[in-house]
């Protein structure tokens, strides 16, 4: 019982602490969590916001049937984005991961922030993987690979 407790209260204070690390926005279709800035999780929401609506205009999923918000955490750099995933994947990763897990609304898309191009570049390509695999949970991967890298030429304009 005392192990219980102590595993409750541990897994509850890293939850508190991490969660105080990260600001958060929720915009029409996502829920923002960055370590960067509340203006910088602001303005990725948008930008994300803006590329579901040019990735649906090639899908036309109906969007009514988006019962959560997609998760997208922001790490300030590349460091705390590899330690916040050495306890989910074991290898080291070079750019964005996209989570999925058997409860969608589990699923997140994990960033670093790094250089305005590669940040915007790697959101276009690792953003559409999650609105894709939001709507269909195991899509054929030339689809996925094929349109993520079409879609990464893409730029956000305000």
């Amino acid at each position: 019982m005392k192990k219980l407790l102590f595993c409750a209260v541990f897994i509850l204070l890293t939850v508190f602490i991490f969660a105080q690390d990260m600001n958060l926005i929720e915009s029409n279709y996502y829920k923002i969590y960055s370590e960067v800035s509340v203006g910088h999780a602001a303005e990725t929401a948008e930008i994300l916001d803006s590329y579901f609506e040019f990735y649906n205009n090639y899908f036309h999923f109906d969007t009514t049937d988006l019962s959560y918000k997609m998760k997208v955490k922001v790490f300030k750099d590349k460091d705390k984005f590899d330690e916040y995933l050495s306890d989910i994947i074991p290898e080291e990763k070079s750019s964005f991961v996209f989570l999925q897990y058997n409860q969608p609304d589990k699923n997140e898309l994990v960033c670093y922030y790094s250089d305005e191009n590669s940040y915007a570049r790697y959101l276009a390509h690792h953003g559409f993987m999650q609105f894709l695999k939001t709507f269909v949970p195991n899509p054929p991967l030339w689809m996925q690979k094929g349109f993520a890298i079409y879609f990464e030429e893409s730029y956000y304009s305000p």
